[in-house]
């Protein structure tokens, strides 16, 4: 098994993955949604009693109308769109880094147990030639029973360590089965006996300059502040009225008044009840706040990691 591989089939394989790329779809497939015109209204009026009526010509309206909201709104609702479609993606991308880490810690953990019982199994090898020795010691007078009894205690602490490896190995074994949506007790190819170390890290600033600028999470944060700026602007748009143009032609009339016929006219909504509207700018100015404050702790949070990241490396080095 080589973590190359493990990486490869836990990125294909991992439903949490593809869970977060449908809910990127999902997010980006608003776009189009928030940034279309509502569709067009159509009405058909008529006076029943006109119908057959020896006095009037019969009567009827037609009517067409179309809601047009105020310049810049539809503007807004997209970039909220656009910026939250953004942060889904780069969850997406942090979704992934986690697996990617959860594959390798896996997989480190796969050798490392592997190793241990080899180790172990030659640590047995040595104490059982050990107990051979001070068994003909004891037999010839040539050392204490304590020798041999102290041979028996370390071989029984061998096979108690090899039971706690092998728990260790079939506990390692399901997470990385489960990492490829497997069953837990699926065979696995046996890790490697060696592995190449990797190099020492660059300079602890460079590293937490990179995570922060680089980190799909703190990207996330990023882009929910900038949907939230929109949504501000948006919800200060809603100062202003949405526009209603219509035409209709009315047979109401009748042939003498033929010139009333074709109508042409406008509706807009008055924005005179400012309570919702000034509670929706605190409840907006309130989330933007929020964002930023998260976006900092997460900040310091990136930082701390790459620092005890490179601290533990540091320490396994020496």
């Amino acid at each position: 098994l080589s973590v190359e591989a493990l990486i490869e089939q836990v990125l294909a394989r991992n439903p949490t993955l593809a869970q977060m790329t449908d809910a990127w779809q999902a997010a980006s497939a608003r776009y189009p949604q928030v940034t279309a015109l509502e569709d067009p209204m159509f009405g058909w009026t008529t006076g029943p009693a006109s119908i057959g009526s020896k006095d009037v010509n019969y009567a009827n309206r037609v009517e067409a109308s179309q809601k047009l909201p105020f310049f810049g709104k539809l503007k807004l609702r997209g970039q909220v769109a656009s910026a939250e479609a953004a942060a889904a993606r780069d969850e997406v991308g942090d979704v992934r880094l986690q697996l990617i880490e959860s594959a390798k810690t896996a997989f480190y953990d796969y050798y490392l147990v592997d190793r241990a019982i080899a180790v172990n199994e030659e640590s047995l090898k040595l104490l059982r030639e050990i107990r051979k020795t001070a068994d003909d010691r004891f037999r010839a007078s040539q050392s204490p029973q304590q020798d041999l009894l102290q041979a028996d205690v370390e071989i029984g602490q061998q096979r108690k360590r090899r039971l706690t490896l092998d728990r260790m190995r079939r506990v390692t074994q399901a997470r990385i089965n489960t990492l490829m949506h497997l069953p837990p007790d699926s065979l696995l190819p046996p890790p490697p006996e060696t592995l190449k170390l990797a190099e020492s890290p660059p300079a602890v600033e460079e590293l937490r300059a990179r995570a922060i600028a680089q980190r799909p999470d703190v990207q996330a944060l990023a882009n929910r502040i900038e949907a939230e700026r929109a949504s501000l602007g948006l919800a200060r748009k809603e100062y202003y009225p949405d526009v209603e143009v219509m035409s209709a032609y009315d047979a109401f009339w009748q042939p003498s008044e033929k010139d009333l016929r074709p109508m042409v006219g406008i509706r807009m909504n008055i924005p005179l009840y400012t309570d919702r509207r000034r509670g929706a700018i605190s409840e907006a100015k309130a989330r933007l706040a929020e964002r930023i404050a998260e976006l900092a702790s997460q900040t310091d949070q990136v930082n701390l990691q790459v620092q005890e990241a490179y601290e533990q490396v540091l320490e396994s080095e020496k």
